[in-house]
């Protein structure tokens, strides 16, 4: 079992791996009580060993969306084959980066050298860019407006993500939380780079590569998020950091305190998002 689980509140686990510790809490969302727990080996942990937990919660939730969206006689327009979200701007928490760099190590050598050769022609392309866009934008704010900023700029880049292959994505598995999270009512031609109407984002009050982002920086003591053609350069060049360790309840406790936080502050709007969605979209 990996060091840290998303599991069940029946006891399963605990009776299975009575070494390991169980923490249960509660997430109201969007109307609906969820009862969840984190179970975790005694130890240390280094930060990728909290992403497959924060990928299933992920999973839970957009579930939960899936299921409230149909309350309200709307679905998700994304479907298999459409890629137009694939050229955005995707950043991934410092926790992502490393994990998608352990687990592209364990594949294949042959889908090894493809997948670092396309991440290696993308960052190339992508740093090759990067002056123009500091000769444009030279400031050091860290605003919404800044990242703003830089997801326009790097939309007119139109580069598609590494992963994309014949517009499917080659580790749809492994696919970073951003990608998990983002949710669409509206016609799918509303995601293109060039579209005339922005899309309409289903509303989830807890997005999860946030609170892994906010835990990577708490933990670190840095606000760092990676863009992702660039994910596995930075986590091959920061060897040590990548093996780091923190006490496996430290890390859990504090990805719990951050999750509670967002889950608090947005707890107000969940529901009123959705009626406001239902009335704007035709």
């Amino acid at each position: 079992m990996p060091p840290v689980v998303l599991c069940d509140r029946q006891g399963y686990t605990q009776r299975l791996y009575p070494d390991r510790r169980v923490i249960p809490f509660d997430l109201d969302i969007l109307g609906r009580r969820l009862p969840l727990a984190i179970s975790y080996a005694q130890g240390p942990v280094i930060l990728a060993d909290l992403v497959p937990m924060a990928r299933t919660l992920s999973d839970v939730l957009t579930g939960q969306l899936r299921v409230t969206l149909e309350g309200f006689d709307r679905s998700a327009s994304c479907r298999v084959g459409c890629a137009h979200c694939c050229y955005y701007l995707v950043p991934v928490s410092p926790a992502e980066a490393f994990h998608l760099e352990r687990k592209i190590r364990t594949l294949p050598p042959p889908q090894q050298r493809a997948i670092v050769g396309v991440f290696r022609m993308a960052g190339r392309r992508l740093l090759k860019r990067l002056p123009e866009y500091q000769l444009q934008h030279a400031d050091t704010d860290r605003s919404a407006e800044r990242l703003q900023r830089l997801s326009d700029w790097y939309a007119s880049l139109h580069l598609a993500c590494p992963f994309l292959v014949n517009n499917l994505c080659v580790i749809y598995n492994l696919r970073p939380l951003a990608c998990r999270e983002y949710w669409v009512t509206s016609a799918p031609d509303c995601c293109r780079i060039d579209g005339k109407t922005p899309p309409t984002l289903a509303p989830l009050p807890v997005r999860i590569a946030e609170v892994l982002t906010d835990v990577c920086a708490e933990l670190e003591g840095e606000s760092e998020p990676v863009l992702l053609p660039v994910a596995l350069p930075f986590a091959e060049s920061q060897p040590e950091r990548c093996r780091r360790t923190w006490p496996a309840h430290v890390a859990v406790e504090r990805f719990l305190d951050v999750l509670l936080h967002h889950a608090h502050r947005n707890s107000m709007a969940d529901r009123e998002g959705f009626c406001a969605t239902d009335a704007a979209t035709p």
